[in-house]
C-alpha cells in the first residue's frame, strides 16, 4: 500500500514537473515611435519633477543632471529623445533648484515634452492636471426689488469659459424650472439676499469661469455676465439690480438685463449676520 502510495505521489510530481508554464511571448508594442517618444519624455518629466524638489529640499546645488537624465530615462527612446539636448534640460533643472520654489506636475512637461519645448516628444498634448487649485471667493447681493412674477428672485448660472460663444448654457436650456435650480451649477437668491460663490481654478491656467444673473425663469439671453478679474479682486462683493426704467415695451417674454457691479468698501470675507445662507464651492 504504501508502495502504491509512493508511485502515486512520484506520479504526479513527474506530470507536474512535465507541465512547466510555458514563457508568455511579450505583446506587440502596438504605439507609434512617437507615441514611445512621448511617453518616455512624460516619464522623464515625472522623475526630473521629483528630482528637482528633493534637491530643492536639501539644498543641493551641485547635482550631476545629466546622470539624473539618464537614469530618469531607461527607455530605448530616451537616447533620441536626449540627443543635442540633454545639456540645456540639465541647465533648465539646475536653475529650477536654484530658483528654490518647489514645481507641480505641469511645468516638466510643458518644458520638455510639449510641442513648442526642447524635445517636441508629444505632438498630441495632453498636460497632467496641476493641483494645487486656488480657491477664489465673491459674493452677490440681490438688490432687486419684489415684483409679482419673480418676487425678485434671480437665478445664477456658472458658465463654464467653453459655453460662452453658446446662446444659452446647457444649464440655462433646462427648461423645467426644478430640474434646472437642482444642477450643481444654478443658485437662486431671493430680493435682498446675499450669497458667497467660490470658485476653484486651475492655478497655472486660470481661466475663469463666468457668473451669469437673470430674472427668476428668464429665457436664455437674458441674462447678465459678471466678468470679475478675480485673480486682482477675489473678495469682491457685487449688487445685483434691476435695469433703469425705460419707457421703451418690450415685447412679452423678454427681459432687459439685469444690472451688475461693484459695492464698494465690502470684502466678502466681512462678518455676515446670523443664519446668513453660506453655500460651499459650486
Amino acid at each position: 500500500m504504501r508502495l502504491l502510495t509512493a508511485l502515486i505521489v512520484a506520479t504526479a510530481l513527474t506530470t507536474t514537473t512535465a507541465k512547466k508554464k510555458k514563457r508568455r511571448r511579450p505583446k506587440d508594442d502596438a504605439r507609434t515611435e512617437q507615441q514611445r517618444l512621448c511617453d518616455a519624455c512624460m516619464g522623464l518629466a515625472e522623475y526630473a519633477r521629483t528630482a528637482v524638489n528633493v534637491a530643492i529640499k536639501k539644498d543641493a546645488i551641485k547635482v550631476d543632471w545629466p546622470a539624473v537624465l539618464q537614469e530618469g530615462c531607461p527607455a530605448p527612446e530616451c537616447g533620441t529623445l536626449l540627443k543635442g539636448v540633454s545639456t540645456a534640460i540639465a541647465e533648465e533643472l539646475h536653475m529650477l533648484v536654484e530658483d528654490g520654489d518647489a514645481i507641480d506636475a505641469r511645468v516638466l512637461p510643458d518644458l520638455l515634452c510639449a510641442p513648442a519645448s526642447v524635445t517636441g516628444a508629444c505632438r498630441d498634448y495632453d498636460p497632467p492636471d496641476a493641483t494645487p487649485r486656488t480657491k477664489l471667493v465673491v459674493a452677490l447681493h440681490n438688490e432687486r426689488t419684489v415684483d409679482a412674477k419673480t418676487q425678485g428672485s434671480i437665478e445664477v448660472h456658472l458658465v463654464a469659459p467653453g459655453d460662452m460663444d453658446k446662446d444659452c448654457a446647457p444649464s440655462e436650456d433646462i427648461r423645467n424650472q426644478t430640474k434646472r435650480l437642482a444642477l450643481s451649477n444654478v443658485r437662486t437668491l431671493q430680493a435682498d439676499e446675499e450669497q458667497l460663490f467660490v470658485l476653484s481654478i486651475h492655478a497655472l491656467s486660470p481661466t475663469l469661469p463666468t457668473l451669469r444673473a437673470k430674472p427668476l425663469g428668464a429665457p436664455c439671453g437674458a441674462g447678465a455676465d459678471l466678468n470679475v478679474d478675480l485673480l486682482e479682486d477675489r473678495w469682491a462683493v457685487y449688487y445685483v439690480r434691476d435695469p433703469p426704467p425705460s419707457k421703451v415695451k418690450l415685447p412679452g417674454g423678454i427681459f432687459r438685463p439685469l444690472v451688475m457691479g461693484r459695492i464698494e468698501d465690502r470684502d466678502a470675507r466681512d462678518m455676515l449676520p446670523t443664519g446668513h445662507p453660506f453655500h460651499g464651492e459650486l
